[in-house]
């Protein structure tokens, strides 16, 4: 069996608020920013990962995201790391930084 991804949800950012004529009240108006992503493998592992809309990354970001997009798209991936996959703390000391694969970027 191969892997299966789907949909999650979607990450949405609070942009400003607009008065709601069937509610009477001010609601929120939000920009869709990406998507969260699940890809179950055929070895019962889920992982999440996201897609976030390029061109709502601040400049300095996008140009460090940018040299791996592939050329005409418009959504970068980024990873999303559950607490239950960090090592736990040690003897009240902080965690050692968790090691980066060869395909991650530390921002």
């Amino acid at each position: 069996m191969m892997s299966n991804t789907t949909p999650a949800g979607n990450i949405k950012v609070k942009i400003g608020e607009y008065y709601n004529q069937k509610t009477g009240k001010q609601s929120p108006r939000l920009l869709t920013f990406g998507k969260l992503m699940m890809t179950e493998h055929s070895d019962g592992t889920r992982r999440f990962w996201g897609k976030g809309q390029l061109h709502l990354l601040h400049a300095s970001l996008y140009a460090m995201v940018k040299p791996f997009v592939e050329k005409g798209e418009t959504e970068f991936t980024f990873n999303v790391y559950l607490d239950e996959d960090r090592p736990a703390p040690g003897n009240g000391q902080a965690p050692a930084p968790a090691a980066m694969d060869d395909d991650e970027a530390g921002f």
